[in-house]
């Protein structure tokens, strides 16, 4: 395992802590880059001083991560919530030992989601060759910007495991990606595993958090990653321009940036409607 100061500035990459991924202060990654982009430069560096405060949702979501792809530690709690002092006293031990706290009943839950992923023949397919946890960096060309990525799964494809608390049929999922930028997401990945000489597409299993927890396999179609290829063009030239000359407008005023304009959202819309499965 590297060290933190040792972390790559290129490459594919199967042994790099999580944490220490998401520490690294030279690079950027894609859910900054969503922000720096679809909310502004302001809101980007507002982000960065932000205190992280600890999420249910998100133990939920690293644990069903952590079933499903065989890598990531957590814990179970036999709480009933959050609520006791000795609950959250226990919940932030594991925390700072870089284990996922999960309520026991939460826990059933997300063996219940694994259950169903793996009994779904696509998502099972997908997952039955390749590695979990890939981090990857690359410089792009044009900015010479230093982008980084953590695939959930790579294979032959870029697998992307997402946990929902909607239904993921694809009316509910078309919405749940238009919503979290998940085609920017895979532009991102997208664009540094080509760098690295991998030109890999990108899947999503997505499983819901409602009973009775159902999965659903799709594949963005060439409208929403053509206009999210743009975006993330976008971005990484308007991160470019706010580092190099130290400002970090609002979002109105960078559209105004020469070469990085508007991201168009309202598109993303249309393509997303047209979400195939696998």
């Amino acid at each position: 395992m590297l060290p933190d100061a040792a972390l790559p500035t290129s490459g594919i990459h199967h042994d790099i802590h999580e944490p220490t991924y998401h520490a690294d202060p030279n690079s950027i990654s894609s859910t900054d880059a969503k922000t720096l982009i679809y909310k502004g430069p302001d809101a980007y560096q507002a982000k960065k001083l932000e205190e992280r405060t600890y999420n249910p949702a998100f133990s939920i979501g690293s644990v069903v991560h952590a079933l499903v792809l065989g890598v990531g530690e957590y814990e179970v709690l036999f709480f009933e919530n959050w609520r006791t002092k000795k609950s959250k006293e226990a919940r932030d031990e594991a925390l700072a030992a870089d284990r996922s706290p999960i309520l026991y009943h939460d826990f059933q839950m997300a063996e219940a989601m694994r259950d169903s992923v793996f009994a779904h023949p696509a998502a099972a397919q997908l997952l039955s060759s390749g590695a979990p946890e890939v981090s990857m960096w690359a410089t792009d060309p044009g900015t010479g910007v230093l982008m980084r990525g953590r695939a959930d799964w790579l294979s032959d494809r870029n697998v992307d495991l997402k946990t929902s608390g909607r239904s993921v049929d694809p009316e509910s999922f078309m919405h749940t990606v238009w919503d979290y930028g998940y085609a920017f997401q895979a532009a991102w990945y997208e664009h540094i595993l080509a760098l690295n000489g991998l030109e890999v597409s990108t899947a999503w299993i997505a499983v819901s958090k409602r009973e009775p927890h159902e999965t659903g396999v799709y594949v963005p179609d060439e409208g929403i990653m053509a206009q999210s290829r743009r975006d993330v063009g976008r971005a990484l030239a308007l991160y470019a321009y706010c580092t190099e000359h130290d400002m970090w407008p609002s979002l109105s005023e960078a559209w105004e940036i020469p070469g990085v304009g508007h991201p168009r959202r309202a598109d993303d819309l249309r393509y997303v409607e047209s979400v195939t499965p696998v």
